[in-house]
C-alpha cells in the first residue's frame, strides 16, 4: 500500500511560488548588469553622443533645468540628459540601465497577471531583450526607455488601487493621465491602452473602459495643444519612437523602440482575452453535466509528487527556445564596428595616439 502526500496548502504553494518568482527575478537583473558591463561598455555610448544632432547634455543651473519643466516630457528628458553623463563611469551606466530594464520587466510582469489572473513566467522578460538589442547598437534610448518605465508604473498604480467605486476610479485615471503627459509627454497613451484593457476587458467596466481610452487620447490635445500651443505631432508623439524626429542613430533601434512600446499594451491585451475566454468556457451550461459525469467514474491513482516526463521535457524545450531567441538576436543586433569608432574618439581625446592606431 502507497503512502500519498497530504496536499500542500494554498498559502504555502503561494510563498513557494513568490520566492521562486524572486529569485527569477534578481537572476534577470544580475545577468543584465553583467551583459552590460562586460559586453555593453557604457563609456563607449558617452563617447559617442558626438553624433547625436541634439547632445544629452546637462547642466547644474536651475535656469537650465527650469526649460524642461515648460512643455510636456520635459521633466523625463531632463532625467533622461542627466543619468546620461553617468554612462561615464561604465558600472555605474551599467547600473542605471539594468535597473530601468528590470522595472520595465517587472510591471510588465504584473500588469500582465492581472489581466490573466496568474503568474506569467517567460512573457515578461521579453521587454529585456528589445532594450538589449538597442543598446547593442550603442545607442541611447534612455529617455523613450524612462517615459514607457513611468507610463507602466502609473498602469500598475491605477490597477492595483483600492477604489471599486466607478467615479473615484475615473477621478484617480484623469489625474493620473495628467500628471503622466506633463512629465512623460506622449507615453500617457499607453496608460490609456492598458486602462481601458483592465476596465473593460478584465473587471468588465466597459462605459469605464471607454471613458480611459477618450479620455487619454484627448489630453494631448486640450494639453499640449491648447495648452502648451504645441503641433500636434508634438502633442501626441513626444518622447516616442514614432515621432519623425527621433533621436535615434540607427534604424534598427528606432523599430526597436517601437515594438518595446507595443509589447505591453499587445502581451496585456492577449492575456485579458484568454482570460476572458477561460471564463467563458467555465460557465458554459453543459459544464455541470459534464462534471457530474466525471465523478461518477473512480479517480485514478496517480503519484503527483513526480512531474511526468512529458512535463519535464516541455520545460526542457521551452528553455531551449528561449535561449536560442535570445542567443540569436542578441548576436544578430550586435554591431562590432560603432564601438571601434567610440574607442578611437575616446583615445583621441585623451592624446593615446598609440592605442588609436
Amino acid at each position: 500500500m502507497e503512502l500519498q502526500r497530504a496536499p500542500r496548502p494554498p498559502r504555502e504553494e503561494s510563498t513557494r511560488a513568490s520566492w521562486k518568482e524572486t529569485l527569477v527575478s534578481g537572476a534577470v537583473f544580475v545577468l543584465l548588469y553583467l551583459y552590460l558591463i562586460l559586453v555593453i561598455d557604457t563609456h563607449l555610448i558617452y563617447d559617442g553622443f558626438w553624433k547625436l544632432r541634439t547632445y544629452p547634455s546637462f547642466f547644474c543651473d536651475w535656469r537650465f533645468v527650469r526649460d524642461f519643466f515648460l512643455y510636456p516630457g520635459g521633466p523625463i528628458e531632463c532625467l533622461g540628459r542627466l543619468l546620461s553623463q553617468c554612462y561615464y563611469h561604465r558600472w555605474l551606466g551599467a547600473l542605471i540601465v539594468a535597473a530601468m530594464t528590470w522595472g520595465i520587466c517587472r510591471c510588465a510582469a504584473a500588469l500582465i497577471a492581472l489581466a490573466s489572473g496568474g503568474r506569467p513566467r517567460v512573457m515578461p522578460y521579453a521587454p529585456a531583450l528589445l532594450v538589449l538589442v538597442m543598446y547593442n547598437r550603442w545607442d541611447n534610448p534612455l529617455a523613450t526607455c524612462l517615459a514607457l518605465l513611468i507610463a507602466l508604473l502609473s498602469s500598475v498604480v491605477y490597477e492595483k488601487t483600492p477604489f471599486r467605486h466607478g467615479g473615484a476610479r475615473a477621478f484617480l485615471y484623469a489625474a493620473l493621465s495628467v500628471v503622466l503627459y506633463c512629465i512623460a509627454g506622449g507615453a500617457s497613451l499607453v496608460l490609456a491602452v492598458l486602462a481601458g484593457i483592465y476596465e473593460a476587458l478584465t473587471q468588465r467596466r466597459r462605459l469605464l473602459g471607454a471613458f480611459c481610452v477618450l479620455f487619454g487620447l484627448l489630453v494631448p490635445w486640450l494639453v499640449g495643444a491648447l495648452g502648451f500651443d504645441l503641433l500636434m505631432p508634438d502633442a501626441y508623439l513626444s518622447l516616442l519612437p514614432f515621432h519623425p524626429q527621433t533621436e535615434f542613430l540607427s534604424e534598427v533601434t528606432t523599430w526597436t523602440a517601437r515594438g518595446l512600446y507595443l509589447f505591453v499594451p499587445f502581451a496585456v491585451l492577449l492575456a485579458a482575452l484568454c482570460h476572458v475566454f477561460a471564463q467563458h468556457r467555465k460557465a458554459a451550461p453543459g459544464e455541470a453535466r459534464v462534471k457530474a459525469r466525471t465523478r461518477t467514474k473512480p479517480a485514478r491513482r496517480e503519484n503527483k509528487s513526480r512531474p511526468s516526463r512529458s512535463a519535464a521535457l516541455k520545460k526542457a524545450a521551452q528553455a531551449v527556445i528561449v535561449i536560442l531567441v535570445l542567443a540569436s538576436s542578441l548576436f544578430y543586433s550586435f554591431d562590432p564596428i560603432e564601438p571601434c569608432f567610440n574607442a578611437m574618439t575616446h583615445f583621441s581625446r585623451n592624446e593615446m595616439w598609440s592605442e588609436v592606431l
